[in-house]
Formats: structure tokens, C-alpha cells, sequence
């Protein structure tokens, strides 16, 4: 009698921890119509996968603003910035990882970063005239700074 009533209450405890478990993972939050300080619309949204897809509707531009997301956490965005130039930005784990700004179709600037587990940023190579090859290194780790002279990179100050 003694064994059923421990394997019950084993079982009973499982139960719980496991729902415990699933009821904190799922995402229960809707996400908002608009996004908070920015002329985004939520315009589509996929529920299994929690994939939304915000856009400026009320864009005049060619191409209008967007953000796709994956709950909480930004995958790409483009955004019109000064300038007629076009930013569009990719993020990993919600934080970004590659920028692109463009002109009339031409890269004028582009920066990738490579971030630890924690999101911190530990490394970034800027291209800043959009011509394939980056002018600049900085690596945060050491708190350097580095620039390209011919296929050699040079500490700066």
C-alpha cells in the first residue's frame, strides 16, 4: 500500500513540475497593434511559430519601413533614415548583427558584429564606404581599435 501511494505522489509531483514548465514557455502575451513610439502596424502575425510582421502603413516611401519579429526578440528591419538612405538591419537572438545602409541601390556603409552568449557585442568590422573590403576593426574585448592599411590591420589610439 505503501509503494502505491509514493508512486502516486511521484507521479502527481512530475505532473505538476512538467505543467509548471510548459505554462512558463508558451507565450501568452498578444503582441500590441502598434509598436510604441514608431508608426508600425502589426499587419500579420503567425500564432504556432509567434512570428509578427509590423510595416509603416502610412509610408509615402518606395520602400516603407517594417520589422519582423520572433515574439519578442527583432530578426530583420528596415527603416528609412536621413538622407534618402535605406538601413536595413538582420539580428540574431534579438540582437543585430548586420546593417546595410543604402543609397539609390548603392552599399554607402556596412557593419557586422559578432556578439558573446550574453549579447554583448565583443567584435565589429565597418565597411564604411560599401566597396567590400572593412576599414575598420574594433575589438571590444580589449577595448582596440583598428585600421586597414593595404591588407593589414593597424592599432589606432
Amino acid at each position: 500500500m505503501k509503494h502505491k501511494t509514493w508512486m502516486w505522489l511521484i507521479i502527481v509531483v512530475v505532473g505538476v513540475i512538467f505543467l509548471l514548465g510548459v505554462v512558463r514557455y508558451t507565450r501568452t502575451n498578444t503582441p500590441p497593434k502598434f509598436l510604441p513610439g514608431t508608426r508600425l502596424e502589426l499587419v500579420a502575425k503567425y500564432e504556432p511559430l509567434h512570428l509578427c510582421l509590423y510595416v509603416d502603413t502610412t509610408s509615402t516611401n518606395k520602400y516603407p519601413d517594417y520589422l519582423f519579429c520572433d515574439g519578442r526578440a527583432n530578426v530583420a528591419a528596415r527603416e528609412n533614415a536621413k538622407s534618402n538612405t535605406i538601413e536595413t538591419m538582420y539580428f540574431e537572438n534579438g540582437d543585430q548583427v548586420l546593417m546595410t545602409r543604402r543609397m539609390k541601390g548603392k552599399i554607402l556603409e556596412r557593419t557586422v558584429s559578432y556578439n558573446d552568449e550574453s549579447g554583448r557585442t565583443e567584435y565589429t568590422y565597418i565597411d564604411r564606404h560599401g566597396n567590400g573590403l572593412w576599414d575598420f576593426f574594433l575589438d571590444r574585448t580589449k577595448d582596440t581599435f583598428f585600421v586597414r592599411s593595404n591588407l593589414c590591420w593597424t592599432p589606432r589610439p
